[in-house]
């Protein structure tokens, strides 16, 4: 694990990232210094099912960059930001020479969306993707984040010291799951490389 050390990364094909509590406010700042994005990202925010709409027109107008919410057989397209549903689960795969997010509605992760269950179906692409944790209660993306880790992938973690909730990214840290160890703004910087 490295820590506020700048390396050059891959270009990332894929961003995806966790968030909990405290997630909304860290992804407007997060998305807010990403001037222009040139990957699709999936975002999991562990949130009831009747907000996470409202989650993507928040972070749309916040942003201006084109969010979404998800839904079944979604093709996500580049520069396109996808939040998760709430109350089921999502997988991404590459298909047809694009990435597309499927819904499951049961599996044994809690909660719903599980950001365990994004990540390890990230892990299985041959792709440059990039996970990031970010500030959260309990330990979801800690075993998708060794995954990504055994699949060369890149996971940067929030750093906790500047997070509402640690619990998340210290999961992860904990169990030397990350690459990387970061604030937003240095997030931001590495993700416009």
């Amino acid at each position: 694990m490295k820590k506020n050390k700048k390396t050059i990364l891959p270009h990332s094909d894929l961003v995806i990232i966790g968030a909990s509590t405290g997630g909304p406010f860290a992804l407007i700042n997060l998305l807010k210094s990403l001037k222009k994005i040139t990957f699709p990202i999936i975002i999991v925010q562990h949130m009831h099912e009747a907000y996470t709409k409202d989650l993507a027109t928040i972070l749309h107008l916040e942003t201006g960059h084109k969010v979404i919410e998800g839904y079944h057989n979604l093709i996500v397209q580049s520069k396109h930001i996808v939040i998760c549903r709430g109350g089921v689960d999502a997988q991404v795969y590459f298909e047809n020479n694009d990435f597309v997010l499927k819904e499951i509605e049961f599996s044994d992760h809690l909660p719903h969306p599980s950001i365990d269950v994004l990540f390890e179906s990230a892990a299985c692409l041959d792709k440059n993707i990039t996970g990031i944790i970010l500030t959260g209660m309990g330990n979801d993306g800690c075993k998708g984040s060794k995954k990504l880790l055994d699949t060369n992938k890149i996971v940067i973690a929030q750093d906790p010291q500047t997070c509402l909730a640690e619990n998340m990214p210290n999961a992860a840290i904990d169990q030397g799951n990350v690459s990387h160890v970061l604030t937003l703004p240095q997030i931001a910087s590495y993700l416009k490389i």
